[in-house]
């Protein structure tokens, strides 16, 4: 009788399996597979100067469409040619920084006769395509201009890469006939109008994420790294300018050699590590001039992050204080691949050895901060935990803990690293008559853990706003960001309210399906996406976050309630229908 029994239970521990387990969709499915593109923001140069010259000719006259204007930006630049005039026009690269900080300058002379309140700024597209966190000052009054893209910044097809060629330090001039670089043009609204005749002198700040590309394939352990990095020799502007010239600051002796097409093109060192091209008088509006390369030594790596997936989920029993990030890498090294034998042992040693060229072309270790409350620190990759992550001493920002991660292995140039950092943070953000974290200090688990729990059932009842801010920004705060997508999963019941995200980025709202005790629950989550990141200052860095407010619903809690009761039921109803089988067949024997 005990083993008939004992079948009963497993026979009933497999139907109510079988309910539970029946096939659902999927709630978290695996990420499409990244590829990184070799071709740099240098192929794209020759592209990027041909739709420039289609684009002006659309302009100077408008019954030729050349140009495939699906923004009106040929319009928008027409009729902005007529309101302005550039008098001086400047371009500072700060060499050899990663991201380039670019300074441009202008001083502008208003044209028309009700006065201008705006203006436009441009960017080519070999400039566009890694171009972040543009500003732009009123360097009269010091204060910042609101600045708004109005075309958006589309990927160029492949076939549109034509890489340079250079013949005894001469660019060989290779014209794509392609009509996809599109520049990026931004609209400044100044803070005053400009009478007519007034003079305004703007300052535009903008940082470029990947300027550089290396020169040797190859590079031993002991050789200097040397770059290029490509500009036009004009700098372009959708207004007639009287004068202008570009500046290269040099914070340290570069080795600096020129190639160009442009036979007035030279650079003139004017102080030590500083030179100068130009200055160009009477250009025309978006001209270009020709592509100038110029050649430097570079004793620095070139990593960047093609993409980053930060996960939040918010946890469904408020008891637990802290929600999980979860921040997925793809880091990158563009620097010159090494050639020849080495070392694990001596690229570390050199790592350290300030005096040494090969620190050029391998990373052996990363910088990340997180906030003093984040706990549960996890640094793992596809291969399992990783245990070599450090808390460093160095302070980058207050109230942050610094953490260097080491590498599986020394990051060469043209390898990739991919890895996940996993730690908790507390939800102690702005609620909405909810307190999500609370002072629990000198109170037991289990008084804490009831306070939680009807605070949880009062915002299910009431209906009440809980707000949820997280950091946009990932932890690795100085690298190069090309893509970043950050998903919110909040928890079952949650219905998104509001979103707010910085203005770089941009959010949709997504529902995923998770299977609880054989229910299908409707999961809502918030996807907030931005491309081309990078910061100028920590300052910013700190204050970006992502705000959303949602309600809680109860709905599901019954049907789970429901389903289990249904589970349950079933199993003993089979279990009963098996003993009552048994009995009649015992009682024939």
């Amino acid at each position: 009788m005990t083993i008939a029994w004992n079948t009963h239970y497993y026979l009933a521990l497999w139907t109510i399996l079988g309910l539970i387990g029946t096939p659902g969709p999927m709630a978290y499915p695996d990420d499409d597979p990244v590829i990184i593109e070799a071709t740099r923001s240098k192929g794209y140069i020759q592209c990027s100067r041909w739709t420039l010259n289609q684009l002006r000719t659309s302009v100077m006259h408008p019954d030729e469409l050349r140009y495939p204007d699906r923004h009106g930006l040929a319009g928008i630049v027409n009729e902005s040619s007529k309101v302005w005039r550039v008098r001086a026009a400047a371009r500072n690269y700060m060499l050899p920084t990663l991201p380039l900080e670019v300074y441009s300058v202008m001083q502008m002379e208003c044209l028309e006769h009700d006065g201008c309140g705006d203006m436009l700024f441009m960017l080519p597209y070999h400039e566009a395509m890694h171009t972040t966190d543009v500003r732009a000052f009123n360097a009269g009054t010091s204060k910042q201009l609101q600045c708004i893209l109005l075309n958006t910044i589309d990927k160029a097809d492949i076939t549109c890469y034509r890489d340079i060629e250079y013949a005894n330090q001469t660019i060989v001039q290779r014209e794509p006939n392609c009509n996809g670089c599109h520049p990026a043009v931004y609209r400044l609204t100044l803070d005053s109008v400009v009478p007519r005749g007034g003079v305004v002198n703007i300052r535009v700040e903008h940082l470029l994420g990947k300027p550089y590309a290396p020169l040797q394939p190859g590079l031993s352990l002991d050789e200097q790294q040397r770059v290029v990095f490509v500009v036009t020799t004009l700098m372009v502007a959708p207004y007639h300018v009287e004068l202008q010239r570009t500046r290269f600051s040099f914070s340290e002796d570069s080795r600096v050699q020129l190639s160009t097409a442009h036979n007035y093109a030279r650079l003139h060192e004017i102080e030590e590590n500083v030179f100068v091209t130009g200055p160009f008088e009477n250009v025309e509006l978006l001209s270009t001039g020709e592509t100038m390369a110029i050649e430097f030594d570079f004793h620095d790596s070139m990593e960047f992050i093609p993409q980053v997936h930060k996960r939040i989920r918010v946890p469904v029993w408020p008891g637990w204080y802290y929600y999980n990030v979860q921040e997925e890498y793809i880091v990158y090294n563009d620097s010159s691949k090494l050639k020849g034998h080495f070392s694990v042992d001596k690229l570390i040693r050199n790592e350290q050895d300030l005096s040494t060229n090969s620190r050029a072309n391998h990373v052996a270790y990363m910088e990340a901060i997180f906030p003093e409350e984040a706990m549960k620190l996890r640094y793992y990759d596809v291969n399992g935990n990783i245990s070599r992550m450090y808390l460093s001493e160095d302070i980058v920002v207050p109230k942050y803990k610094t953490v260097d991660i080491i590498p599986r292995y020394p990051l060469l140039g043209g390898w990739k690293a991919v890895f996940t950092l996993d730690y908790c943070l507390p939800q102690s953000h702005n609620v909405d008559t909810y307190t999500a974290h609370m002072d629990t200090k000198g109170q037991s688990a289990i008084w804490r853990h009831l306070q939680a729990a009807a605070r949880w059932i009062l915002a299910y009842v009431k209906g009440n706003v809980i707000t949820l801010q997280v950091p946009f920004y990932p932890a690795i705060y100085y690298m190069y960001v090309q893509e970043l997508v950050v998903q919110i999963v909040l928890p079952p019941g949650a219905r998104v309210e509001i979103v707010e995200v910085p203005k770089m980025a941009t959010f949709t709202r997504e529902n995923i399906t998770k299977r609880v005790v054989g229910v299908c629950i409707e999961v809502e989550t918030v996807k907030v996406q931005a491309l081309r990141l990078a910061v100028h200052d920590m300052e910013r860095y700190l204050k970006e976050y992502i705000k959303v407010k949602y309600t809680l619903g109860m709905l599901w809690v019954a049907r789970v309630v429901a389903s289990a009761v249904v589970h349950v039921a079933a199993g003993y109803v089979v279990v009963m229908a098996w003993n009552r089988y048994t009995r009649v067949n015992n009682n024939k024997l």
